[in-house]
């Protein structure tokens, strides 16, 4: 908004503190800065008229609004084929469910070490807090998603709105349609928008009860019946076959919720505020700052940058490749091909019904009545003129049956319309084919539902985005909820008091932004569960009860409770039952002690096993070394003998033999020792209790009461091999 020239100037905490500026400003300032956003609002109203009827236009092709035609003749056919419809249908229908949980909505995740329980207790309860606020104590939550899903598919984008409402005394979330959120040109963004005008409809009484609390000044002016007329309202009036009524004593009053920059402190520098005004006549209502003290930054003791509350959340379709704001959704995608298969549609149509009814020119010698000549079942007309003068006389207009070519054509766009958006017959629900396999039929499905995987993931976002809005408003005002004693305190407390003042948290959906299906997130829920039956480390009560969730089994907690165990004290002070889950027990000292003993005693049985296999080995090498030097020796002996000559061959033979002697008495000696190992080895086998004695030793460090072979200094008794 341009600078005004204003009269009053205020400091900046009066302005933060006053639920209304309105009061406090001169009354010529007021008007200047109700015709200010008066005129910023018709501008930026201006700026987008091309896209608002753009978007009616795709609105009427979604919503199957019947138009009549006068060409090529009156009533002609004016068929609109359901290509959006279906692919806006299937989009809303996959992402429903897979983002918003009956039950479980809101996650917190917890940052930093958490050694005593107390961090995940407190985003359990913050979870469940704001779950219960959007599923139950908000009732119109859930529905506004779910049209904000349908919405967001056909136009491009939509918008959450969270407040804190005095008059209910509760947190609200309000669906904003794009048509009623009028940004200005050159906005990128609506953090960093330099305006924008959120218009809506209050009634007498919203009115007084805004001028009661002090949030509304008191301003004399009248309804507004035709304030707004735009392209989408009137689209919207045509499908519900509904026209705007003349004023009476429930006519609304049209208003402006203007977020606009304005320098009230006169330093310069213009603030955020938000400037509420009726937009027949430019009354301003409320003016109220739109930023907090811990949004100000300073330098120099002068304000050099202030950062504006949240209010808003974009849900976006796909991003516009041009850099718009408005992002694209179907409407904008397969609108011009929509267009394209109606036009063909109808000139088929258009065809057929000429070659049924027929028509063409009656010659001078057709002696018939005056004017058009029509014809129904069973129905003759008599002429005065014989038959081969009447056949000469009557010309058929050559009418050319529906193109082949054109259904071709026509077959090719809608086959390219549901390509861009997955709407194949297998996305729909439709047989693929009898001879086509299972796993086939899956792979196809998943790869063409790849094509919502990212917009879920920008759902995802926009989520978490609204859910840590509204865990900033709960830290502002959860004091003065309407609900906060029950919340607080007795039974069913929900949250502390200081829950929502204590940081290290992270606030985020608790759906999988990449699961897009029922059979993926059963699927994955199988996969867990499995593992958590087979392999050790995983919590089971957790694994199973995500299975049960993914196959939507109601009331789990009466067939599987939940385990509980002494958690956290609670707002009375005394301890609460907790999940035995969220606090998995700690290991038992002496367990784990016994553990470590017994594969100590394992290493070393394995150890004293290695070296006596080594030994045996070491001993039968010897023994065949040994045999080997007896063979040679007695080959020398008969060698000796055979070239025998004398004495002296004796003596020879006589000292081989004792050379014999002495290694088969040293192989004697090897052979009684491998023996001996060997008898040994086989008798551990037989009675070894190793086994035995270790699980006495694990035994009776987890029970000393317990019988085993466990002695009073822990120590397992030793076997035949110790």
């Amino acid at each position: 908004m341009e600078t005004l020239d204003l009269k009053t100037t205020l400091s900046i905490d009066r302005l933060m503190s006053a639920t209304n500026i309105v009061p406090l400003l001169d009354e010529e300032d007021v008007t200047k800065i109700g015709l200010a956003a008066m005129d910023g609002y018709q501008a930026d109203l201006q700026s987008r008229a091309e896209w608002d009827a753009r978007m009616a236009s795709a609105n009427k092709l979604a919503m199957q609004v019947f138009e009549e035609k006068s060409f090529p003749w009156p009533n002609a056919a004016s068929v609109k084929f359901p290509l959006i419809t279906v692919a806006a249908m299937q989009y809303q229908a996959k992402a429903y469910p897979a983002l918003v949980s009956p039950t479980d909505l809101v996650k917190c995740r917890v940052i930093g070490l958490d050694p005593d329980g107390m961090k995940t207790a407190r985003a359990q309860r913050i979870a469940t807090h704001m779950t219960w606020q959007n599923l139950e104590q908000d009732e119109g939550w859930e529905e506004d998603h779910d049209k904000l899903l349908l919405v967001q598919a056909i136009i491009g984008c939509v918008f959450k709105k969270r407040v804190y409402e005095p008059g209910p005394g509760k947190q609200m979330a309000r669906l904003v349609l794009p048509a009623n959120l009028v940004v200005n040109y050159n906005s990128r963004n609506l953090h960093d928008s330099p305006r924008y005008t959120h218009t809506y409809y209050l009634t007498a009484n919203n009115i007084r009860q805004r001028e009661l609390d002090g949030r509304f000044a008191e301003v004399d002016v009248d309804p507004t019946v035709n304030a707004d007329n735009s392209e989408q309202t009137v689209a919207k009036n045509e499908r519900q076959g509904i026209q705007t009524p003349q004023q009476d004593r429930v006519t609304p009053w049209y208003t402006g919720e203007q977020y606009c920059w304005l320098d009230l402190d006169g330093d310069g520098y213009q603030e955020p505020y938000i400037v509420t005004f009726d937009i027949d006549s430019a009354k301003v209502r409320r003016i109220v700052a739109r930023y907090l003290p811990s949004g100000i930054k300073y330098r120099n003791k002068d304000i050099y940058k202030i950062t504006p509350v949240k209010v808003f959340v974009k849900y976006p379709f796909i991003p516009s490749p041009d850099g718009g704001f408005y992002d694209l959704g179907l409407g904008s995608i397969l609108g011009p091909i929509n267009e394209s298969v109606n036009t063909a549609i109808n000139q088929m149509f258009d065809a057929g019904t000429m070659e049924t009814l027929g028509g063409g020119f009656l010659g001078r010698g057709f002696k018939g009545k005056g004017g058009a000549i029509t014809f129904q079942p069973n129905q003759w007309y008599p002429v005065d003129a014989p038959g081969d003068d009447l056949r000469k006389n009557i010309l058929p207009l050559p009418v050319r049956s529906p193109s082949a070519v054109l259904l071709q054509l026509l077959g090719m766009l809608i086959q390219y319309g549901e390509r861009i958006v997955s709407a194949t017959d297998l996305q729909v629900g439709e047989n693929v084919g009898q001879n086509t396999p299972a796993e086939t039929a899956r792979t196809m499905n998943e790869n063409g539902s790849r094509v919502y995987s990212a917009i879920h993931k920008r759902n995802w976002r926009a989520m978490k985005e609204e859910f840590n809005l509204q865990f900033d408003l709960n830290k502002l005002y959860l004091e003065v909820d309407q609900d906060y004693t029950e919340l607080t305190t007795g039974k069913g407390a929900m949250v502390l008091a200081s829950d929502y003042q204590e940081p290290s948290l992270t606030i985020r959906p608790a759906a999988d932004p990449h699961v897009v299906s029922d059979t993926q997130k059963i699927d994955q829920a199988k996969l867990v569960a499995g593992n958590a039956v087979q392999l050790p480390g995983h919590n089971k009560y957790q694994a199973l009860l995500r299975l049960y969730k993914a196959m939507q089994i109601p009331n789990i907690d009466e067939i599987m409770p939940p385990p509980q165990q002494p958690g956290p004290p609670g707002p009375d002070g005394k301890p609460t039952m907790q999940p035995a889950a969220d606090f998995p027990p700690m290991p038992n000292p002496k367990m784990m002690d016994a553990q470590l003993k017994q594969k100590q005693f394992e290493l070393q049985v394995a150890q004293f096993k290695a070296e006596r296999q080594d030994a045996q080995i070491q001993l039968q090498l010897e023994v065949q070394s040994n045999q080997a030097e007896i063979m040679k020796l007695y080959a020398q002996a008969e060698k000796a003998l055979a070239e025998a000559k004398g004495v002296a061959t004796q003596d020879q033979i006589n000292i081989i033999n004792a050379q014999i002697q002495a290694v088969k008495l040293k192989n004697e000696g090897l052979l009684k020792a491998l023996s001996i190992i060997q008898k040994d080895m086989e008798h551990q086998r037989e009675h070894r209790n190793e086994g035995g004695a270790v699980a006495g030793m694990v035994e009776g460090a987890a029970n000393p009461g317990a019988a085993g072979p466990a002695k009073g200094n822990g120590q397992a008794m030793p076997g035949p091999m110790a």
